[in-house]
């Protein structure tokens, strides 16, 4: 016999007496019609285990991957991890506790890393290993919130204007003062940069437009014309590659929070009432919302942290359905109080997913096959 809704997604109301329901550390899994006793069962969150010690306590661990070689931003310090957990101290960079570092590459075409870290500029040269400040005078040292690559330029975004600047081409050393884009369509600062394909998607504080490279010679980057999105962003780092396409937390002239999934270039809601109620609603511009994505076993993932909550909401794109996670209660508050996620950035790297540490510079492999939760004091 079935039971009809006797599992299903975390979906508080704010009266508890409709609906109570909260899903934690685990998350739905569909069942094909006529193979089994339900048509969905409950499949365990995955598990951690200390893969790299990276040191420091009260700083998160930011990730990234190119071409087999894992780095990491921890507080001030620059580090490259190694397959066997080993890791080496690169270089020093600006330190933000609410401006999370972005790492991308132009590979083997300028063997070079473009960091953004602090509102400040690096480049992490490959083959050398050496890690330097952008020493151009063009660089808009102490704006860059955040950077991307694409179609061989680095692109930065400059904090508090409705401006972004390219580096020349495959070379994240050289910028000119001229090479920037502005947006026209609207007068809302931009706020947040996200690749996708081959399209720049900006987010302002109210709106938001996509970017496409047209091929002139004189700057390549032009607004893709009939394209114009009605919610912007509330912070640079809810949104997030997912799938094939974008997801963040809005914030528009209307209000703030509710998750945006694009459908092509339409917003579409996939946040629930009773995640917005819980965490969303009261949301501002401060403390710091961090939004990553991952995928295993066939679902793919979105999670959002958000500073003071209580769990990490978790989105599975592949159900439509969210879950919460937590790394266990806090047992000096309350023993039935939860603590959020640890984990806060991802990677893939050396064949297993790489998870960074929220309160501390640890690195975690995380897995479906792995029980409990390892976790660094």
């Amino acid at each position: 016999m079935i039971v009809e809704s006797f599992i299903g997604p975390s979906n508080t109301a704010q009266a508890v007496t409709a609906d109570a329901d909260r899903t934690i550390n685990c998350y739905e899994e569909p069942i094909k019609p006529g193979s089994g006793k339900s048509d969905a069962w409950l499949r365990k969150a995955p598990g951690l285990d200390i893969f790299s010690s990276l040191g420091g306590t009260s700083v998160s661990t930011y990730m990234f991957q190119i071409n087999g070689r894992v780095f990491a931003c921890v507080g001030t310090s620059f580090f490259e991890v190694f397959s066997n957990g080993s890791n080496a101290n690169r270089g020093t960079i600006a330190f933000d506790p609410e401006i999370v570092p972005t790492m991308c590459s132009n590979g083997t075409a300028g063997h070079q890393i473009f960091i953004t870290a602090g509102l400040n500029g690096y480049i992490y040269d490959l083959n050398l290993d050496t890690l330097t400040l952008i020493a151009d005078v063009d660089f808009p040292q102490g704006q860059a919130q955040a950077g991307e690559f694409m179609d061989g330029y680095f692109i930065v975004l400059i904090q508090n204007t409705r401006r972004f600047q390219i580096s020349a081409l495959e070379d994240g050393t050289s910028w000119d003062a001229l090479d920037f884009g502005e947006r026209s369509e609207a007068a809302d600062n931009l706020v947040a940069l996200k690749r996708n394909h081959r399209e720049l998607w900006f987010l302002g504080n109210n709106t938001g437009e996509v970017w496409y490279d047209n091929g002139d010679a004189d700057f390549p980057f032009a607004p893709i014309q009939g394209v114009f999105i009605e919610q912007g962003a509330i912070q640079t780092f809810s949104l997030q590659r997912i799938g094939n396409t974008v997801i963040w937390v809005s914030h528009d002239a209307d209000g703030v929070g509710i998750v945006n999934m694009a459908d092509g270039y339409t917003p579409t809601r996939v946040s629930t009432y009773a995640l917005e109620n819980q965490q969303l609603a009261h949301l501002t511009g401060s403390g710091t919302i961090v939004g990553w994505s991952y995928q295993e076993v066939g679902h793919w993932f979105y999670l959002i942290h958000v500073e003071n909550s209580e769990t990490t909401w978790t989105y599975d794109l592949s159900t439509n359905r969210w879950h919460e996670r937590t790394s266990g209660v806090n047992d000096a508050v309350d023993p039935w109080v939860w603590t959020p996620y640890r984990p806060v950035s991802h990677c893939y790297g050396f064949g297993r997913h790489l998870v960074g540490d929220r309160l501390t510079g640890t690195i975690y492999t995380q897995s479906s096959d792995i029980f409990g939760q390892n976790l660094a004091s």
